[in-house]
């Protein structure tokens, strides 16, 4: 494997206050300054966290999906992403990344989580089969995933068994992207909270979590609005979680193919510094991205990283097969993320590692720390918490 294929990817607890570590020889980027103005229109004070509905919701809801996790003894991990974000997507890519890519691994759709006898869960138990057999193999023969229109969040079980490594089961939960859109209108709320299922499965399960925040490069006419979906997804997942110092978050930047374009050759597609890709992020994400960092978890703990992703070489919405030369490159995002969760749901709420002592499926893949919280960070955290 040449020296390129080991470079670390963005993987790191966002707020350490580690500075990233230039290459040998080569000069060592500037941390980038606080801002006196963000880079685009400031976003509005955002309303107060909870809305009148929350509690009522938050009282009424049975523990059913917190208790069918809890007993099925699989590790949650959650997606949050506005529509067309790419967030199945991505899913899909993890799926394939071992499925179709690396086969020393063992990956397969698991047992059903919730009764047979439940109508409702049965239905999308199936729908699990769908996404897991039909989609990731449109996916790998070139057709790009539809959106998503269930009505309902639902959990894909997914078993992972390395050659050398124990066992994991995950449930990744699905569900539409405009659930976390924002509200429109002049006056009242912005953000809309989440789905009972998911507000059950927060406040109810009593283990760890895996959370993703995908923050697409582009997507439609701006980030704006994406930023402010995703803005919401956290500040409802703080009022909801119970046990948030459990959990293990990442943001993601994807989409990053449409940054550091693979078939113009930018080497930015391989390897950029980290310092980098957080100043993408301030700009683009100004609001989830503060609150974010800002989350009230130990920077020391481990349990917050952010990190650059492309789901595969997508062209003109077509699913194509990379260049040769840029397949190692291709590869590494979905092995980084998975590196990821596997220690997650080893990990089953025993307290957070550093990554030199967590378990990994893929050893070439090596993360990085980024830089901690910029005054600008805090300013824009303390507008989401107003």
């Amino acid at each position: 494997m040449s020296d390129s294929d080991r470079t670390p990817l963005h993987l790191g607890p966002a707020g350490a206050p580690k500075e990233p570590q230039a290459k040998p020889g080569a000069a060592a980027q500037p941390e980038p300054q606080a801002r006196s103005e963000p880079p685009r229109s400031a976003p509005p004070p955002l309303p107060p966290q909870v809305d009148p509905r929350a509690a009522a919701t938050r009282a009424s809801k049975a523990s059913s999906f917190a208790e069918q996790i809890t007993s099925s003894g699989r590790h949650p991990v959650i997606l949050f992403g506005t529509g067309e974000s790419g967030k199945s997507t991505l899913l899909i890519s993890l799926i394939n990344c071992l499925a179709q890519n690396d086969r020393r691994i063992n990956i397969s759709l698991g047992a059903r989580i919730f009764s047979q006898s439940d109508t409702i869960a049965e239905q999308y138990y199936q729908q699990a089969i769908m996404f897991y057999e039909r989609y990731t193999r449109d996916f790998a023969e070139g057709t790009q995933l539809p959106a998503t229109l269930v009505e309902k969040p639902y959990f894909i079980p997914i078993d992972v068994r390395p050659p050398d490594g124990p066992e994991v089961k995950l449930a990744f939960l699905e569900g539409r992207g405009d659930w976390i859109r924002p509200l429109d209108g002049d006056s009242g709320p912005v953000f809309q909270d989440l789905k009972p299922e998911i507000i059950d499965l927060l406040t109810h399960y009593s283990s760890n979590a895996s959370v993703i925040y995908v923050a697409p490069y582009t997507i439609g006419e701006g980030t704006r609005e994406s930023d402010t979906g995703l803005c919401g997804a956290i500040v409802k997942y703080q009022y909801h979680r119970n046990l948030p110092e459990r959990d293990c978050h990442l943001f993601t930047l994807a989409k990053w193919d449409t940054f550091a374009e693979p078939l113009k050759d930018d080497p930015k597609f391989a390897s950029v510094e980290d310092v980098e890709v957080a100043e993408i992020l301030m700009q683009r994400y100004p609001t989830s991205w503060a609150r974010f960092k800002n989350l009230p978890i130990d920077p020391d703990s481990g349990r917050r990283y952010f990190m650059q992703y492309a789901s595969g070489h997508i062209v003109g919405g077509i699913v194509r097969d990379p260049p040769e030369k840029h397949r190692s490159t291709f590869d590494r995002y979905p092995r980084t993320m998975w590196n990821w969760i596997y220690a997650n749901a080893l990990e089953a709420g025993q307290g957070a590692s550093r990554w030199g002592k967590r378990p990994y499926l893929f050893p070439e893949v090596l993360p990085v720390e980024p830089p901690k919280p910029s005054i600008i960070d805090q300013i824009y955290a303390m507008l989401g918490r107003r």
